[in-house]
């Protein structure tokens, strides 16, 4: 099993984080020394692929030997408004 790299973290900082962090003079500082890569370990992995195999066979009803998987990035479609088609005349 490999492991999970996570990379460009944005993490939610707010005046409260400010406030337990003294050592830091803003809320940039504090958010700008946190790590922006982590990479996650087998245990949790396991965790993660356990999951998916269970919202596979819950979704087919098949139990599931093996699967590979990967992160994709979601990028912006154009949804399909019948509507859109209707008036432009398009089935």
């Amino acid at each position: 099993m490999g492991q999970i790299k996570c990379y460009n973290i944005k993490y939610s900082v707010n005046e409260e984080d400010l406030a337990s962090n003294s050592n830091f003079k803003s809320i940039d500082d504090l958010h700008n020394s946190l790590p922006k890569e982590v990479t996650i370990d087998d245990e949790i992995k396991s965790e993660i692929d356990e999951i998916i195999v269970n919202a596979i066979s819950d979704q087919t009803g098949w139990l599931v030997e093996g699967f590979n998987w990967k992160v994709e990035e979601q990028t912006p479609t154009k949804s399909d408004n019948t509507l859109e088609k209707f008036m432009k005349g398009e089935k």
